[in-house]
């Protein structure tokens, strides 16, 4: 009888562990080259980690530290679901990498569903036994925002210092209806990629002035790529940012934000209230691994009324690379929580 597996995808797995993190952490997913970038709060203490469903040479290779590296992050890890780490283990430990593992049965603590702790900033118990410093000159460089994209996705989508840039002249269309070349030298961004005959990303303005080479201003064209569908979340926060980084680009710009009338629930925040759930009640621990296994929970707690989030489901379950049926039943144990609003609003600023 072939054995069930733990995790169906390596993005299930980052999922649930992410699921587990607590708050001392902030996640960079598909960072610097790692599925999962954990930076600690207080001190920007990094751990960089890949994720395999079996641990093997090459999540090692990926994972050790090379000797050309300048930067990188302070511990080197591997995710593997518990029982796929094998003897590869103790070679990881030579070259300084820590196996984390993770279990997706219930334990009687739910706070130790993976194997070791994250290393904290006091008590430093866990120096030569679990995790190794690697005292790096630099660390990971980090994007201006935090990636709203799913982390252990294969061919993923990352937030680099390019996106967020395009993301900038996406917003730069959207709050004027144009952009120049001097917005994209201010940018420090190239615009040919932009107006290359055929690509069709830009077309000029009829009737607009002209630089001092004689370019004109630039609308959207057909072919733009759709940077704010890619990265809805932080697209959202760059509009709101607008007024801050607006008249660096434009001098004397001053932009005009209007507050959303319908808040919407990103992957981020649905991934925070989740969390909660889980650190206040092992019900809701078991109810996340029975759910993601096919399980079918009570009914008037999964179909709990979600008003305008309902629309919303499919989006964040492919975010965060859970079902939906995973997610409507966290949505609605949140809004019976208290913790969120049938309109998308989050209650508690600690979820915010």
């Amino acid at each position: 009888m072939a054995s069930v597996k733990p995790f169906a995808t390596e993005a299930e797995m980052c999922a649930a562990f992410l699921a587990l993190v607590g708050p001392d952490w902030t996640s960079y997913a598909e960072t610097a080259g790692w599925d999962i970038l954990l930076v600690r709060n207080v001190d920007g203490f990094q751990v960089g980690i890949q994720a395999k469903l079996r641990l093997n040479g090459h999540v090692l290779a990926q994972a050790v530290e090379q000797y050309h590296d300048r930067c990188g992050p302070d511990c080197r890890a591997v995710l593997v679901p518990a029982g796929a780490d094998g003897a590869l283990a103790t070679v990881a430990e030579f070259c300084g990498i820590t196996v984390i593992t993770i279990s997706p049965k219930t334990h009687y603590y739910v706070r130790e569903r993976f194997s070791p702790e994250l290393p904290s900033k006091t008590g430093r118990i866990w120096w030569g036994e679990h995790w190794f410093e690697a005292g790096p000159l630099e660390r990971c460089p980090l994007p201006e925002y935090v990636p709203d994209v799913a982390a252990g996705a294969p061919a993923p989508i990352q937030l680099t210092d390019w996106k967020i840039k395009a993301l900038k002249v996406a917003a730069l269309l959207e709050l004027t209806g144009y952009v120049t070349r001097a917005d994209f030298k201010a940018l420090n961004l190239d615009i040919r990629r932009w107006i290359v005959w055929g690509a069709h990303w830009l077309k000029p303005v009829s009737g607009s002035g002209t630089d001092a080479i004689g370019m004109p201003a630039f609308a959207a064209d057909y072919a733009l790529p759709d940077f704010q569908k890619q990265h809805p979340d932080v697209f959202a926060k760059v509009l709101a940012d607008a007024p801050k980084w607006g008249p660096r680009v434009r001098p004397g710009w001053e932009p005009k934000v209007a507050a959303p009338v319908n808040p919407i629930l990103t992957p981020a925040a649905y991934l925070s209230l989740q969390q909660q759930l889980i650190a206040a009640s092992p019900f809701h621990c078991r109810a996340l691994l029975d759910l993601e296994r096919g399980a079918a929970l009570p009914v008037e707690h999964a179909d709990a009324d979600l008003g305008a989030m309902a629309e919303q489901v499919p989006v964040i379950a492919k975010a965060v690379a859970n079902r939906e049926t995973t997610v409507r039943f966290f949505l609605g144990a949140a809004v019976a929580a208290g913790l969120l609003s049938g309109a998308g609003a989050i209650r508690t600023e600690e979820a915010a």
